[in-house]
């Protein structure tokens, strides 16, 4: 009832941070120069509110409120605190805001760790719309609520449920997720952590045997976690059960402080590159005594008389199986990579239309945008945003689908999701920065923050190299039960010219189909010469990588596609297949592999490279509008987005 009545605060807020749709049409215009060539259309041919209910259909209210009132909550100063604050105070204040954010939400929303399977969706609109500018606070939260919170959700059953989860959201359990290993990172299966069955006192002990056994880089372990989820090796009677997770209090409550509990020892991985707000720590357990209740045994357990039993029987597809249940957290990282994306992009285009630099003449300068350099850089990035965008909605619908988690799409998805969204942001941001100048090397316009608290998502829950050999080999399971290998790959020359949609469709489809065969030839070739499979796969990696990503660019482009062909918005239509081409034709503009695969013609990489150049002039217009629809305000850009950013410097 009490989010129901906060709807009513929307347009008491609109007031003060969202202009009228009037106001809006003139802010879009004022920022286009009105000396573009040819008498084009200065403001988008699309209106942006139109577009962002396009991109966000779901809990529109919602997501409205939770953007307006977030923007509240960071006005003034706030917005850049974190910014220059030692190691010890950038952690306070992110934690600090972290649980202010997770009060909000609840007080908005009703939000809880049980809706995390009931309605994905919902889940996914708060978190995206709850929008912070310190990338450490939502870090945390990420910890807490998909990572510790969905540990005990997912892998655990109702005594975990009712025992934890009700004191996730409100902090008063303050969790982590300890998993990675001074030894051991993605290889998951070779952690040396053991937890072992004591069968007389009902417990099992937990202990780290061996320096690469500490638990390492843990988020909130050095300073804030009370218990974590620890995994480790299970051993009943003597028998290894493979890796399983088991909650343990590794911090007390005496007094008014927090003491480290009995057998663990806490240690801090100390400054990083980036995200110094989170407490990156190390654990170290030695005879530590935990309740037989907390092993999170929804797949595998203890029954009654002390034994281990479990439907699944070999222990690393059990395993397996546990990290399928996580797999919304992984997709954490694409989904938080879309919003960074858009921060980034709205401040670089914003600022791009405003920042003028020579012209045609000496007396007349320009905006720096209509430079077709900082076009072809910006534009091609805004177009791959919206296909992030629309792959990681596809991906909600699969999740809203299977809300059992058992569909090994899943983890296909949110692996390709992950690698492609994460080297998407990182080079995105390196683009922005530079189309910036000086003032995108600027902490207060979010871009090179951003850089450095970001750049651990190439290899955070997974390397991404060891990630997209995930990928490909259920790409190649796949392939058994499909007609790929007996194809014939021939030219595919674009009939109704290089914009066609249904050809950039097929072009993608065969370049993966083509590298699929291409490594399955391979490794077959290999084994036959009497290479072990591991040996041939470790010689065929310089394949496999090529083929994960074109895979993860035909999701994205398949994603777009099917948005595009499912808007019933006519008038966003024109603008959505304008990005999506331009889109493709980046790609393979960048990819030797279609003309090398003699999929297309000398004369047709030349068309396609002036293509873009007109997509990107026809996109110039349009621009402003397509970063505009990204939120319901304009709050969540860096400061130099604004008209009138150099105000701010007047001495």
């Amino acid at each position: 009832m009490q989010a129901h009545h906060s709807f009513k605060r929307i347009e008491v807020l609109k007031g003060h941070l969202l202009p009228r749709d009037d106001e809006r049409k003139v802010l879009v215009s004022s920022l286009v120069s009105s000396t573009n060539e040819n008498n084009q259309q200065t403001s988008p041919s699309f209106n942006p509110s139109e577009m962002n209910a396009f991109l966000c259909p779901d809990y529109r209210d919602l997501r409205k409120l939770v953007e307006l009132e977030f923007a509240k909550m960071q006005e003034g100063n706030v917005k850049y605190k974190h910014l220059g604050l030692s190691l010890e105070e950038n952690r306070k204040w992110s934690f600090e805001i972290s649980q202010k954010s997770f009060k909000l939400l609840t007080s908005l929303t009703g939000l809880s760790m049980f809706e995390v399977n009931k309605d994905f969706r919902k889940v996914c609109a708060a978190l995206e719309s709850a929008l912070l500018f310190d990338a450490s606070a939502p870090t945390y939260m990420g910890v807490q609520m998909t990572l510790f919170g969905g540990s005990l959700l997912n892998l655990g059953t109702e005594y975990h449920h009712k025992t934890f989860l009700p004191h996730v959201l409100n902090y008063g359990i303050i969790g982590c997720f300890a998993l990675t290993e001074l030894g051991h990172g993605s290889n998951v299966r070779k952690m040396e952590t053991t937890i072992t069955y004591d069968r007389k006192n009902k417990e099992f002990i937990l202990n780290s045997p061996t320096l690469g056994s500490q638990k390492y880089l843990i988020g909130a372990a050095a300073q804030w976690g009370t218990h974590a989820v620890v995994f480790g090796q299970l051993y009943v009677d003597d028998q290894w059960c493979g890796l399983h997770g088991i909650v343990v209090e590794i911090r007390k409550k005496v007094g008014d402080k927090y003491v480290v509990c009995d057998g663990v020892k806490v240690g801090d991985c100390g400054p990083k590159m980036g995200l110094q707000g989170v407490d990156n720590g190390m654990l170290k357990f030695s005879q530590v005594r935990v309740p037989q209740s907390h092993l999170l045994d929804k797949f595998g357990g203890l029954d009654k008389n002390g034994n281990y039993t479990s439907e699944i029987s070999d222990p690393n597809k059990r395993f397996a199986k546990n990290l399928a249940a996580l797999v919304a957290a992984r997709y954490g990282i694409s989904g938080g990579s879309a919003i960074w994306s858009k921060m980034a992009l709205g401040t670089a285009v914003k600022y791009s239309l405003n920042r003028v630099q020579f012209g045609s003449t000496e007396e007349n300068e320009e905006p720096i945008i209509h430079l077709l350099t900082h076009q072809r850089r910006l534009f091609p990035y805004l177009a791959g945003t919206y296909a992030l965008h629309f792959a990681n909605d596809h991906f909600k619908d699969v999740v809203v689908a299977d809300p059992e988690r058992k569909s090994k799409d899943l983890h296909l998805y949110a692996s390709a999701l992950k690698v492609y969204g994460s080297w998407f942001l990182r080079d995105l941001l390196q683009v922005c920065r530079e189309c910036c100048g000086g003032n995108g090397f600027l902490s207060v316009n979010l871009i090179g923050p951003l850089i450095a608290d970001t750049h651990v998502y190439a290899t955070f829950d997974g390397d991404n190299h060891a990630l997209i050999q995930q990928v490909v080999k259920e790409v190649l399971l796949k392939a058994r039960n499909s007609d790929v290998q007996s194809k014939v790959f021939a030219p595919i020359e674009p009939k109704k010219g290089v914009r066609d949609l249904n050809w950039l469709m097929e072009i993608f489809s065969s370049r993966t189909d083509y590298l699929t065969v291409r490594v399955i030839s391979r490794l077959s070739e290999l084994i036959g010469e009497g290479q072990s499979t591991a040996v041939a796969w470790n010689s065929t990696l310089n394949l496999v990588v090529p083929l994960g990503m074109s895979y993860a660019e035909q999701y994205l482009l398949t994603s777009f596609f099917n948005a595009i062909s499912k808007c019933t918005n006519r008038s966003l239509v024109p603008v959505l297949s304008k990005l999506f081409a331009l889109f493709g034709l980046w790609i393979i503009e960048r990819d030797a592999w279609f003309l090398r695969a003699n999929v297309i013609t000398k004369e047709t990489v030349d068309i396609i490279t002036d293509e873009i150049n007109v997509l990107c002039k026809e996109i110039l217009p349009e621009c402003n509008g397509l970063v505009d629809s990204f939120y319901t305000t304009s709050f969540f850009f860096g400061d130099i987005a604004n008209e009138d950013w150099a105000n701010k410097y007047k001495l």
